[in-house]
Protein backbone atom coordinates (compact mmCIF):
# COMPACT_ATOMS: atom_id res chain seq x y z
CA UNK A 1 0.00 0.00 0.00
CA UNK A 2 0.98 3.43 -0.87
CA UNK A 3 1.16 5.28 2.60
CA UNK A 4 -0.04 8.98 3.12
CA UNK A 5 3.41 9.96 3.74
CA UNK A 6 4.31 9.04 0.40
CA UNK A 7 1.47 10.55 -1.36
CA UNK A 8 2.00 13.87 0.74
CA UNK A 9 6.17 14.16 -0.20
CA UNK A 10 5.13 12.85 -4.16
CA UNK A 11 2.46 16.00 -3.36
CA UNK A 12 5.32 18.26 -1.95
CA UNK A 13 7.25 17.77 -5.17
CA UNK A 14 10.11 15.50 -3.20
CA UNK A 15 11.93 14.55 -5.91
CA UNK A 16 14.10 12.33 -4.11
CA UNK A 17 10.90 10.13 -3.08
CA UNK A 18 9.96 10.41 -7.20
CA UNK A 19 13.17 9.91 -8.00
CA UNK A 20 13.26 6.66 -5.67
CA UNK A 21 10.11 5.55 -6.97
CA UNK A 22 11.31 6.06 -11.08
CA UNK A 23 14.53 3.95 -10.05
CA UNK A 24 12.87 1.17 -8.01
CA UNK A 25 10.09 0.21 -10.55
CA UNK A 26 11.88 1.38 -14.33
CA UNK A 27 13.23 -1.55 -15.00
CA UNK A 28 10.71 -3.96 -13.74
CA UNK A 29 8.01 -2.13 -15.97
CA UNK A 30 9.95 -2.09 -19.03
CA UNK A 31 10.52 -5.56 -18.72
CA UNK A 32 7.00 -6.40 -17.92
CA UNK A 33 5.96 -4.52 -21.05
CA UNK A 34 8.07 -6.01 -23.58
CA UNK A 35 7.13 -9.29 -22.26
CA UNK A 36 3.50 -8.96 -22.23
CA UNK A 37 3.00 -6.38 -25.14
CA UNK A 38 6.18 -6.92 -27.30
CA UNK A 39 6.65 -3.46 -27.27
CA UNK A 40 9.93 -1.73 -28.22
CA UNK A 41 12.38 -1.09 -25.65
CA UNK A 42 12.20 3.01 -26.87
CA UNK A 43 8.17 2.81 -26.24
CA UNK A 44 8.42 0.86 -22.95
CA UNK A 45 10.65 3.66 -21.55
CA UNK A 46 8.74 6.22 -23.03
CA UNK A 47 5.18 4.32 -21.68
CA UNK A 48 7.06 4.66 -18.27
CA UNK A 49 7.83 7.81 -18.36
CA UNK A 50 4.09 8.67 -19.42
CA UNK A 51 3.04 6.53 -16.31
CA UNK A 52 5.60 8.38 -13.75
CA UNK A 53 3.92 11.81 -15.18
CA UNK A 54 0.59 10.67 -14.62
CA UNK A 55 1.05 9.57 -11.14
CA UNK A 56 3.17 12.75 -9.92
CA UNK A 57 0.28 14.82 -11.46
CA UNK A 58 -2.71 13.19 -10.62
CA UNK A 59 -1.23 13.49 -6.61
CA UNK A 60 -0.17 16.80 -7.10
CA UNK A 61 -3.85 17.93 -8.03
CA UNK A 62 -4.99 15.90 -5.53
CA UNK A 63 -7.06 13.67 -8.11
CA UNK A 64 -5.58 11.01 -6.05
CA UNK A 65 -5.52 11.42 -1.85
CA UNK A 66 -5.41 7.62 -1.08
CA UNK A 67 -4.01 4.40 -2.72
CA UNK A 68 -5.08 1.40 -1.35
CA UNK A 69 -2.63 -1.22 -3.77
CA UNK A 70 1.39 -1.51 -3.52
CA UNK A 71 2.82 1.43 -5.65
CA UNK A 72 4.15 -1.00 -8.09
CA UNK A 73 0.51 -2.70 -8.84
CA UNK A 74 -0.99 1.12 -9.17
CA UNK A 75 2.05 2.27 -11.27
CA UNK A 76 1.70 -0.78 -13.56
CA UNK A 77 -2.17 -0.59 -13.69
CA UNK A 78 -1.58 3.29 -14.89
CA UNK A 79 0.58 1.89 -17.49
CA UNK A 80 -1.46 -1.31 -18.47
CA UNK A 81 -4.70 1.38 -19.27
CA UNK A 82 -2.05 3.87 -20.98
CA UNK A 83 -1.14 0.56 -23.14
CA UNK A 84 -4.79 -0.30 -23.54
CA UNK A 85 -5.64 2.90 -24.81
CA UNK A 86 -2.32 3.16 -27.41
CA UNK A 87 -3.46 -0.23 -28.57
CA UNK A 88 -7.38 0.91 -28.68
CA UNK A 89 -6.21 3.81 -31.10
CA UNK A 90 -4.07 1.81 -33.72
CA UNK A 91 -6.74 -0.36 -33.72
CA UNK A 92 -9.40 1.68 -34.90
CA UNK A 93 -7.04 3.47 -36.79
CA UNK A 94 -6.16 0.91 -38.55
CA UNK A 95 -10.07 -0.07 -38.89
CA UNK A 96 -10.69 3.03 -40.65
CA UNK A 97 -7.67 2.66 -43.12
CA UNK A 98 -8.97 -0.70 -43.80
CA UNK A 99 -12.35 0.72 -44.32
CA UNK A 100 -11.11 3.59 -46.37
CA UNK A 101 -8.53 1.20 -48.77
CA UNK A 102 -12.10 -0.64 -49.32
CA UNK A 103 -14.09 2.37 -50.15
CA UNK A 104 -11.67 3.64 -52.88
CA UNK A 105 -10.95 -0.10 -54.06
CA UNK A 106 -14.53 -0.14 -55.21
CA UNK A 107 -14.54 3.03 -57.40
CA UNK A 108 -10.94 1.85 -58.84
CA UNK A 109 -13.21 -1.05 -61.21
Amino acid sequence: MINKQLIEAIYKNDNNVIEELYHEYRNPFITWVQINYTISDADSKDLFQETMIILVTKIQNKKITEITSSSKTFIFSIGKQLIRNKLKISYNKGVREEHYYQQTNKYDL
